[in-house]
């Protein structure tokens, strides 16, 4: 099922509401959303992953599944599976205006039934929102797998954005997408991305480095990038890009979602993560 526009109206409509009644923050910061990640994590090894995505899933958010799905009442219909998942947080961003940030890092799955089986590995990568009411939920939680690779060690990264003393300007996707087109993915990368910027692909483990995330672009130098909503925080310091992708020419595989996270330095767009998935 393809992308509805009830849908994406929901989602806006929800993010406008949040908008609204947000404050700048008190006493918040990066590691406290890495808090908040953990809460939601224990809360699945604790209850299990379908009860906590219920809890911490914000109303009208999404879910790939493949397609955009309301995140929240999908998981409300859906049984409780029989794996213990935990996670936890490898990069935090927050906005300066407090309401707005980015999440990922690794997760851990195994059978509830053998927690002494193999072990799966991935990656989440997650938008959360200050609600209306002060709690924090999931607006957008996407992820991959891959093998072998238990980043659970990994040491936090927790990024609080300065209020900026100039405005970033329009998010810099479509100079993104240009960009990828005429001199293709590893030369936009190689224009925005920072040494830290953190890149997820299904099958691989996190491409931190930008020398890496550059060398691995190779597949997506044909894609043609299809952004249907950008989503900027209070600040103008944070945004997050979600879209298509399309391969010309490809009998089969040949589509996907993305996610970008953008936010400035010294006035400037940069990337600090994305996420690009095929569809199954």
């Amino acid at each position: 099922m393809r992308p509805t526009r009830s849908l994406f109206a929901g989602f806006i409509a929800m993010i406008l509401c949040a908008c609204q009644s947000v404050s700048p923050p008190a006493g918040f910061d990066a590691r406290g959303l890495a808090a908040e990640e953990a809460k939601f994590a224990a809360h699945s090894v604790r209850h299990g992953m379908q009860p906590a995505f219920v809890e911490f899933m914000a109303p009208g958010s999404v879910l790939l599944r493949p397609h955009p799905v309301d995140g929240r009442e999908y998981m409300r219909t859906r049984p409780n599976p029989p794996i213990l998942l935990d996670w936890k947080s490898a990069l935090t961003v927050l906005a300066a205006s407090g309401e707005l940030g980015l999440s990922t890092g690794p997760w851990i799955r195994t059978p509830s039934a053998d927690p002494k089986a193999a072990p799966s590995f991935g990656q989440f990568f997650s938008i959360w929102r200050k609600q209306a009411d002060g709690a924090w939920r999931v607006e957008f939680d996407h992820g991959i797998s891959h093998a072998g690779h238990d980043g659970m060690q990994e040491a936090l990264r927790a990024l609080d954005l300065p209020r900026a003393s100039t405005p970033g300007g329009p998010v810099p996707e479509q100079e993104f997408i240009a960009l990828a087109g005429s001199g293709g993915a590893r030369a936009a990368h190689a224009r925005f991305a920072t040494s830290t910027t953190r890149s997820l692909r299904e099958g691989r483990a996190p491409i931190v480095a930008q020398g890496a995330v550059r060398s691995d672009q190779d597949a997506e130098n044909r894609y043609a990038w299809t952004p249907d909503r950008t989503v900027t925080s209070a600040a103008g310091d944070f945004a997050y890009v979600l879209g298509r992708w399309t391969l010309p020419g490809a009998a089969t595989g040949g589509t996907g979602y993305y996610m970008r996270v953008w936010i400035t330095e010294a006035g400037s767009w940069r990337l600090a993560a994305d996420i690009v998935t095929p569809d199954p």
